[in-house]
């Protein structure tokens, strides 16, 4: 989730501010909207909860900039796509951008969701979203849950439907703490720098937790560079993590990752390398940075030319990438190239060089997915979708190199 755009709220919401918002059980605020589009004829936008009675209501506050809302557009679209021959099923998209701006975006990537543009952001304030995206669930004017896209599924629809409880934990609510010495799976999510296992307030100024963990399945949190919980993480895991670099750059044969480790941390800003020094010390491990020359991939523009689109916007928007069955697709609306380069080498394992001359203050469109496969099926895919290619090339790189602590790599 992406929160406001003012620094205090990414810092996180306050508590009063989230039982301000609308709850399930509740009312729905009013529908106000400026503009309505893909929708059916009849339908503009004076709509409200009286020309909605009896139906069930996804309604989505999204927008071009927020990454994790474009990235929930598929979900969201084969939701509506399901349901498009109910007629008591309706999938509003709610927005505060400039209309064209919008526009612009639907060209490049159709939702089938009907879209409210909220332009005043008369609906942002009665509904007090304060994290984008946020997901209300409404049946019959009522709210019955209050969620994100993605755990909006057919079932929790279908039980909206029947007017009965959905099942989905509401998602503003304070966490409840676990039970004291429970070492159980987390099972509602976790939060950067706090120990989900620990009854305890989250206080103080600094905490460093490190313990042996459960391999399998791990769960990370981070908000920052001082700030950070792993759940079951590899050696490596940990070390990309608090050291800011990506899992192909961490190094030394001393340890598999089938090692698993619970870290918790948290620090005040200029406090890293105390916590680094903290964890690898409990950790039994020395971390050197050495600067090498390794097999990578160069980044150029192809001879027959670039596809990218323009940006939607003259302002860069959020980026985010989501993995599938499909293979992992990177998603802004309005970005520079050089967004591509950590995501391709996440993808590719190994470190990705520009060498496209393309300008960084250029705003693309990106919408592009690397699917699963041979190398050169997914170069061959990149290639299509954008006009750049990627060529061996040996770069000179930091990597960080993980010893025993007091032994060799």
């Amino acid at each position: 989730m992406i929160l406001t755009r003012s620094a205090a709220a990414f810092l996180g919401l306050s508590a009063a501010f989230a039982h301000a918002q609308p709850g399930p059980g509740e009312e729905a605020p009013p529908i106000g909207l400026e503009a309505v589009s893909n929708v059916p004829e009849g339908v503009d936008a004076s709509l409200g909860w009286d020309d909605l009675a009896g139906k069930t209501v996804v309604l989505e506050y999204w927008g071009t900039w927020c990454a994790p809302c474009v990235v929930a557009i598929p979900h969201l679209n084969e939701l509506a796509e399901h349901f498009e021959d109910a007629d008591d099923v309706v999938f509003l998209s709610v927005t505060f951008e400039d209309t064209p701006i919008v526009e612009r975006f639907l060209d490049r990537r159709p939702m089938r969701s009907w879209v409210g543009h909220d332009t005043d952001e008369s609906m942002v304030e009665a509904y007090r979203i304060g994290g984008w995206p946020t997901t209300f669930i409404v049946h019959d004017g009522r709210i019955v849950a209050r969620t994100s896209p993605h755990l909006v599924t057919v079932d929790v629809i279908e039980a909206a439907r029947r007017g009965g409880p959905v099942g989905l934990a509401d998602q503003s609510a304070p966490p409840k703490p676990a039970p004291a010495g429970g070492r159980a799976r987390p099972t509602g999510g976790i939060t950067a720098g706090v120990d989900p296992y620990s009854t305890l307030e989250d206080g103080g100024l600094v905490s460093v937790i490190v313990r042996e963990g459960v391999s399998g399945g791990g769960m990370s949190a981070t908000a920052g560079p001082g700030r950070a919980t792993m759940i079951g993480s590899s050696v490596r895991g940990v070390v990309s993590t608090l050291w800011d670099v990506p899992s192909w750059a961490v190094t030394g044969e001393a340890f598999g990752d089938d090692e698993a480790y619970d870290v918790v941390v948290k620090a005040p800003e200029g406090g890293e390398a105390a916590v680094r020094a903290l964890v690898a010390g409990a950790m039994g491990i020395e971390v050197v940075l050495e600067r090498r020359a390794v097999g990578g991939l160069r980044l150029r523009v192809a001879e027959s030319g670039l596809t990218l689109k323009p940006g939607v916007s003259d302002e860069p928007s959020g980026s985010g990438t989501r993995g599938g069955p499909e293979g992992s697709t990177l998603t802004a609306a309005s970005g520079p190239h050089t967004l591509v380069l950590p995501w391709l080498s996440a993808v590719f394992g190994v470190p990705v060089e520009d060498a496209t001359g393309l300008d960084p203050e250029s705003l693309y469109y990106l919408e592009i997915t690397i699917p699963r496969g041979e190398p050169e099926d997914q170069r061959a895919a990149l290639l299509k979708q954008t006009g750049l290619v990627l060529e061996p090339a040996e770069i000179v790189t930091d990597l960080v190199v993980v010893r025993r602590a007091g032994g060799a790599p």
